[in-house]
């Protein structure tokens, strides 16, 4: 009897211990900083709340205030790091009153004009602020379709052309990730003929002369699940 209930001890510690390191390396691998298209996993999921937030990022780093969503509309909602462009990002919440279930996640844009190409904040495949039109053709292994500059959505991804993340950030009315990507400063004068809201193949000779980077990621999660 005493072997059996020592076998049976020793077996629960066994498992015990399997627990506590599946553990360990679940902390060890999480990054803070990685965004999941899918919503479902990931630093900021579907579920997640504004005590969420505050518990993971410290709530001195999370505070109300207006999210800007384009053509002069602003919205309601949680902004992360409001300080500091590398770390900032925007939440409007599907209950708006409760603060749960973000709507969406806005990593750069209008407001991180100061750092338009830096950002801690990474998707699928280390996207971030920053990542140039080659580095998504490579990613993407073929060239995609964008929207032209100098307007509200300028360079906005239309089409991932059926490459390899149009699975993952979705295309049309699935849209996942909106991404848009814009030119630097001093524009080469070939930029002139990829102005506008046409549609642009990213391998068209302008866009491959100016090669801009993305300057915002707009993550979509359907409201609440």
């Amino acid at each position: 009897m005493d072997r059996l209930l020592c076998g049976q001890l020793h077996m629960k510690v066994l498992i015990l211990l399997s627990q506590l390191l599946l553990a360990f390396a679940q902390i060890r691998d999480a990054n803070p900083w990685t965004i999941e298209p899918d919503g479902k996993s990931g630093a900021i999921t579907e579920t997640a709340t504004e005590a969420d937030l505050k518990r993971i990022y410290g709530e001195q780093n999370v505070k109300d205030d207006k999210i800007h969503l384009g053509e002069g509309e602003f919205e309601s909602g949680t902004v992360l790091f409001p300080e500091d462009p590398m770390k900032r990002i925007e939440v409007p919440w599907s209950d708006a009153e409760g603060k749960r279930f973000p709507k969406s996640v806005h990593v750069g844009g209008i407001r991180n004009a100061a750092f338009p190409n830096k950002s801690m904040w990474r998707t699928t495949y280390g996207i971030t602020l920053g990542t140039t039109l080659f580095e998504l053709e490579r990613i993407n292994r073929r060239p995609f379709r964008l929207a032209g500059f100098d307007f509200d959505y300028s360079g906005t991804v239309l089409s991932w052309s059926g490459g390899a993340l149009e699975g993952v950030f979705g295309s049309d009315g699935t849209k996942k990730v909106f991404v848009r990507l814009i030119y630097s400063e001093p524009a080469p004068p070939e930029h002139r003929a990829v102005l506008g809201d046409g549609s642009f193949s990213s391998g068209h000779p302008a866009m491959q002369k100016i090669n801009p980077h993305v300057y915002q990621m707009i993550f979509v999660f359907r409201g609440r699940p």
